[in-house]
C-alpha cells in the first residue's frame, strides 16, 4: 500500500467514524432519555461518561504505545470498525433492559448512584473504542510522514496531518448529525439506522 493511499484510507476512516460517533451518540441519548425520564442529571451522566471513556481510550493508547498491538494500528482500527455496530446494538439492548438489571420499576426514579454506574457501563464499548481509534490513526499518519522524509520535515507533515484529522472527524460528526436528524430517525427508526451505519462502516 502506498503512502498516499494509506493517508487517504485513514482520513476516510476518521470521516466515517466521526459520522458514526454522532449517530451512535444520538441513538443512545434517545434511549437514555426514555429510560431515565430525560432529566438533566441523566444527560450530564451520559455526556460525562462518554467523554471519560474517550479520554481513557486515548490515554491508554499513549501509555501503552510500546505494546505489540499498538504497533499494528491499521489492524486494530480495522477490527474496531467491524466491532462497533455489534457493540452499539448491545448497548441499546442493555439500555432498554437496565431497569430490570437494577430491579427498579418503571414508576420509580433511578437513584443517582445507580444512574451514574449504569450510564458509565452502557457507554463504555463505543466511546472507549472511538477513544482508541483516533490516536492510532494519528500514529499511522506519523509513520507515513516519517517514511523517506527528513526529521524536521516529518514533524511538520505529522502536525499538519493530525490537524487535518481533527477537521475531518468534526466534518464527519456534522454529516452524521445531519444524516441522523433528517434521514435515519425520521424514516428508518433505531434498528434500521444501525443497519445503515453497519453498511457505512463495512464499505470503509
Amino acid at each position: 500500500m502506498t503512502r498516499l493511499s494509506t493517508r487517504f484510507e485513514i482520513q476516510l476512516t476518521l470521516l466515517v467514524l466521526g459520522a458514526y460517533s454522532q449517530i451512535a451518540q444520538a441513538l443512545l441519548i434517545r434511549e437514555n432519555l426514555v429510560v431515565f425520564y430525560g432529566n438533566e442529571v441523566s444527560l450530564g451522566a451520559f455526556f460525562g461518561s462518554w467523554l471519560f471513556w474517550i479520554a481513557t481510550g486515548s490515554t491508554g493508547v499513549m501509555l501503552l504505545r510500546h505494546r505489540p498491538w499498538t504497533q499494528r494500528p491499521l489492524v486494530v482500527v480495522g477490527s474496531l470498525i467491524l466491532l462497533l455496530p455489534l457493540l452499539l446494538a448491545l448497548q441499546l439492548i442493555i439500555t432498554r433492559a437496565v431497569r430490570n438489571f437494577l430491579d427498579i420499576s418503571s414508576t420509580e426514579i433511578v437513584p443517582l448512584g445507580e444512574l451514574f454506574f449504569a450510564t458509565l457501563i452502557i457507554n463504555l464499548p463505543t466511546s472507549l473504542s472511538l477513544g482508541i481509534a483516533f490516536p492510532l490513526a494519528c500514529k499511522v499518519l506519523r509513520e507515513v510522514a516519517q517514511e523517506n522524509s527528513k526529521q524536521e520535515t516529518a514533524k511538520v507533515k505529522t502536525v499538519t496531518a493530525v490537524s487535518r484529522l481533527y477537521i475531518i472527524e468534526a466534518t464527519g460528526a456534522l454529516l452524521g448529525g445531519i444524516l441522523f436528524t433528517f434521514v435515519l430517525i425520521e424514516w428508518l427508526g433505531v434498528w434500521r439506522s444501525i443497519g445503515v451505519v453497519t453498511l457505512l462502516l463495512a464499505l470503509n
